[in-house]
């Protein structure tokens, strides 16, 4: 038997050099005792080169746990819920900023029961919950975020183990945390009380 493959698409000769498509296509039809892919009616159809392709190729599904959600499943219903979540926020936003008298003159105005207030502090819940949906999304992303930012931005072939890809995003979490705290503390500082 010759030596046959270094790729579906390369047979070795017996003189080591490599043959054509045609010719490896005949020379495994007389291996597998088919008529060559070259006698049929002029038309070149392709043939599988290592085995008869007659049968489905499917990858095995691991069985998964009784009750366990699928992670497919899981980033939809977490899109979908940060999807709504954002319409709802940029509602309640349009409500505050333009239903509303600006500043202290809507202190005695109501809207559905509730007031400027509690408007407010809707839309600050709102957007509370809406960044931890979104630091939800990048933590179950997170493996591809480090793939595709070690392959395609950094030009690397491999991608950091689990361990390292925990640190870099705990790691930039708490960057995050801190430059938030510390705009919120210059504020707090610097904020100019009415004479």
């Amino acid at each position: 038997m010759p030596d046959l493959c270094r790729s579906r698409r390369e047979f070795l000769k017996s003189d080591g050099s490599i043959m054509d498509d045609n010719s490896a296509s005949d020379a495994l039809s007389k291996i597998r005792g088919d008529s060559p892919a070259s006698s049929d009616t002029g038309k070149k159809t392709k043939k599988p080169l290592l085995h008869h392709d007659d049968h489905e190729h499917t990858t095995p599904q691991t069985p998964r746990a009784a009750g366990r959600i699928s992670r497919t499943l899981l980033n939809f219903w977490l899109d979908s819920l940060l999807g709504l979540m954002f319409v709802t926020l940029c509602i309640v936003a349009v409500v505050v900023q333009f239903v509303f008298p600006p500043g202290i003159a809507a202190r005695d105005w109501s809207l559905w029961g509730m007031s400027y207030g509690q408007w407010c502090s809707l839309q600050f819940g709102m957007l509370a919950v809406l960044g931890l949906g979104v630091v939800l999304h990048v933590m179950l992303h997170w493996t591809w975020i480090c793939s595709v930012y070690s392959k395609r931005v950094l030009g690397r072939s491999d991608i950091p183990d689990d361990g390292i890809r925990t640190v870099y995003g705990v790691g930039i979490l708490i960057a995050f945390l801190v430059c938030g705290a510390i705009v919120v503390g210059a504020a707090q500082m610097t904020i100019v009380q009415p004479q």
